[in-house]
């Protein structure tokens, strides 16, 4: 990758033991230890990253993912004490390619890459469709309606849910996510018919799986808050907004669930994680890339992906390719999509058969605090955090591990 794009310091994504993609089959490892693993799944995260012995001989473990939540976000919010007077014990993992939440997301509840589940960004080009659809949303982004029947978000992803897996094995397992997504075609997709609890603030999320967490039996508690993500894009990763986000959910977190289950006596290994981080965005670097479509000789769609990773399909490939490797200079790389895939950014095959067609022929990744929009200048929407690409704020996100009882 770097000999192909010249960007020697962007961090890849560590599909083979070291990313969100493998928390599935570390989970399921911990709960059947020493049984074989569906061949699907990428591998266990390595052993110097998680502590099997302890996972294992937890009771319930806890996933709390904090969508939006860099890895140097949450060491700067540990020294303001976001989980003070806590023993625990805290690594770094990679975000999948793109670093977005509908691939991420997928990863962490699939346990496959983006190259074989196929929501490789948060827009994408559905074939059956001739459209393109937002991958969170699942509605197309021009605005209309599907002019065929939906898809079907189960069918979507030729993966499993790890709910799936877990119920094969009779492990129980629920999933405690905001009210708003309890319907959601991603939640679907993601959970399966996994019970759901439904909350609304942080101290509800916390209430919620605190009162999940000491359910008897063996089971897993999935916890999901989006309010950092939503922050971080809209004020910046590092604004006070968004840092005192960060500090009121650590509050939520220790005073409604881990001081709680501290005093419960009850065995659980609580885990905290994202599915990726947030590039702080300097807008005088955002670069609409209309004028360069227009000299191009247009798209045969729309953009997929997002401004820090755009998917472009030219009318007129090798005049495209031309006029975009002239528009990124500094501020980003352009990469063929095949050679993105040879690469391995978006992981092994087996690849989803329609990888390519949903992302385009090339992919624009913005470096630095830079993006792409996609619109003129006058039109565009002011973001001042965003993600998608390879930068170390984007792609390294923590795994913290406490134990009790």
């Amino acid at each position: 990758f770097a000999d192909a794009t010249g960007w020697g310091d962007a961090i890849l994504p560590d599909y083979f033991g070291g990313s969100v993609a493998n928390i599935p089959a570390t989970l399921l490892q911990a709960f059947q230890p020493g049984c074989p693993l569906p061949s699907e799944l990428l591998p266990p995260l390595r052993t110097d990253l998680v502590d099997y012995a302890a996972l294992s001989a937890a009771d319930t473990v806890v996933l709390l993912i904090v969508d939006g939540l860099s890895y140097q976000a949450l060491q700067t919010a540990l020294t303001r004490g976001f989980l003070d007077q806590c023993l625990y014990r805290l690594t770094t993992l990679t975000s999948v390619f793109p670093s977005t939440t509908s691939a991420a997301l997928t990863s962490l509840h699939h346990g496959v890459a983006p190259s074989q589940h196929g929501l490789a960004g948060y827009t994408l080009f559905l074939p059956a469709q001739q459209r393109v659809v937002n991958m969170v949303r699942f509605k197309p982004v021009d605005g209309g309606a599907f002019r065929r029947p939906p898809p079907d978000p189960a069918r979507i992803a030729p993966s499993t849910s790890l709910f799936t897996h877990l119920s094969a094995l009779g492990i129980d397992a629920e999933v405690v996510s905001h009210d708003a997504f309890s319907t959601s075609s991603l939640t679907r997709l993601h959970c399966g018919n996994a019970p759901y609890r439904s909350h609304r603030t942080p101290t509800e999320c916390m209430a919620l799986l605190h009162h999940a967490a000491l359910q008897p039996g063996r089971r897993l508690v999935v916890g999901y808050w989006a309010g950092v993500d939503m922050l971080a894009h809209v004020w910046g990763p590092d604004s006070e907004e968004t840092r005192l986000e960060i500090d009121l959910l650590g509050v939520a977190l220790r005073r409604g669930l881990l001081e709680p289950l501290a005093a419960s006596g009850k065995r659980v290994a609580f885990l905290l994680t994202s599915d990726h981080g947030h590039c702080t965005l300097q807008p005088h670097r955002c670069v609409s890339i209309a004028g360069a479509m227009r000299a191009a000789g247009g798209l045969i769609h729309p953009p997929t992906g997002e401004r820090r990773a755009l998917g472009l399909s030219f009318r007129k490939p090798a005049l495209g390719e031309r006029v975009f490797r002239e528009l990124a200079g500094e501020d980003g790389v352009l990469l063929a999509v095949e050679d993105a895939i040879k690469a391995g950014i978006y992981g092994p095959p087996p690849h989803h058969p329609e990888l390519r067609e949903r992302i385009g022929q090339f992919i624009l990744l913005a470096r630095g605090t830079a993006s792409f929009a996609n619109a003129d200048p006058q039109e565009r929407e002011i973001a001042y955090g965003a993600h998608g690409s390879l930068t170390s704020d984007e792609m390294l996100v923590p795994l913290v591990h406490i134990d009790f009882g």
